[in-house]
């Protein structure tokens, strides 16, 4: 499951109305088990990987993307991952904008996943999509 948080919500309000204006994001995941819900404020056993930039697009008027590609230190099995507004691992913690649960992926140390976190608005509603492409270096 991929949703838009209760913080990635308010987050964009402050946006929109001018409280903050747009920064880079960053993509952070994590090995725990769950499913993500809309209170969700980190993902679910954070991995020890620092949390890299996100490239963010609008490939059409009411949708957009996060990209970014994720590499482990060591073998680990990531399950989820989450669009924050910062880098920092931080108490209180910093905006989870967009958190995605997905099917474990098996990594041997130095093997990444390629995350493509999209958001799309039609009318009441959001769509979400996640894609994951494992990326084998010299694979």
């Amino acid at each position: 499951m991929t949703l838009l948080t209760q913080m990635g919500e308010e987050y964009i309000v402050d946006l929109i109305t001018g409280v903050l204006t747009s920064s880079t994001h960053w993509l952070g995941w994590g090995t725990g088990a769950g499913t993500a819900d809309k209170p969700d404020q980190d993902v679910f056993t954070p991995a020890p990987e620092a949390r890299v930039p996100a490239t963010r697009t609008q490939p059409f008027v009411n949708r957009l993307r996060w990209t970014g590609t994720m590499f482990a230190d060591a073998p680990r099995t990531i399950t989820n991952v989450g669009v924050f507004s910062s880098s920092l691992v931080l108490f209180p913690p910093v905006p989870l904008i967009m958190h995605a649960d997905h099917q474990p992926i098996a990594l041997a140390g130095g093997d990444g996943i390629n995350y493509q976190v999209e958001l799309e608005i039609t009318g009441a509603d959001e769509n979400f999509v996640v894609m994951g492409d494992m990326v084998i270096p010299g694979g």
